[in-house]
């Protein structure tokens, strides 16, 4: 029974960081989220200022303007490599924490079949038991029916 008990703790604290590791994919998945919102964001805005940039060029803005406006594009273009990064750390933070948690579930699975097969073993066992007493009480109402 010790065994079986040591077992069953085994999966308890299985089940535990199984539940640990689900919390650290749903935060993984709201950074990825929020890291691709963010760079969705720069380059819609990129896009934006791309598109001012031309037609302050078309209105033949000063030399001044266009190199602001440039220097500025060049700070978004930053930005937006930076959070290309950034995405791509979430990215391979959230499949680390997933592959994790396909590992804590294979080990509940894995400690599961072997409390199972071992309460079967014990079942087994008891079922015999019982069985021998039955025999033994038979074998024993047989011999005195015989006597008398």
């Amino acid at each position: 029974m010790n065994h079986l008990h040591a077992i069953q703790t085994l999966l308890g604290q299985a089940r535990e960081t199984r539940e640990q590791a689900v919390l650290r994919v749903a935060e993984a998945l709201r950074h990825r989220d929020n890291s691709r919102q963010k760079l969705s964001m720069l380059e819609h805005y990129r896009s934006d200022y791309l598109s001012r940039l031309q037609h302050e060029f078309k209105k033949m803005a000063s030399t001044i303007s266009l190199t602001q406006y440039g220097a500025f594009v060049d700070k978004l273009e930053a930005a937006i490599q930076q959070q290309k990064e950034d995405l791509g750390f979430r990215e391979k933070t959230l499949r680390l924490v997933q592959e994790k948690l396909i590992e804590c579930e294979k080990r509940i699975r894995s400690l599961e079949l072997y409390l199972e097969k071992q309460l079967r073993q014990l079942a087994q066992i008891e079922n015999r038991r019982e069985q021998k007493l039955m025999d033994e009480y038979a074998a024993g109402l047989a011999r005195r029916m015989l006597q008398n």
